[in-house]
């Protein structure tokens, strides 16, 4: 059976949203040496922090 991969571009901005969903610091991107994967990683958590911000932390982590 073989896998599907899943596009780099997509886990890095769920990664991205689920640390900002979650609270937690910008500083904890991995992606600083990988700089198109880190724009998309920063891109999730903006959205995912704005969330947290303003309430929508409700939100079912798992399902992102």
């Amino acid at each position: 059976m073989s896998t599907h991969k899943r596009d780099r571009r997509n886990r890095a901005y769920n990664h991205g949203y689920r640390i900002g969903l979650a609270g937690r610091s910008i500083e904890q991107c991995p992606y600083d040496s990988i700089l198109e994967l880190r724009g998309f990683w920063l891109s999730g958590w903006r959205e995912g922090r704005d969330h947290y911000l303003w309430g929508s932390a409700q939100i079912n982590i798992q399902n992102v």
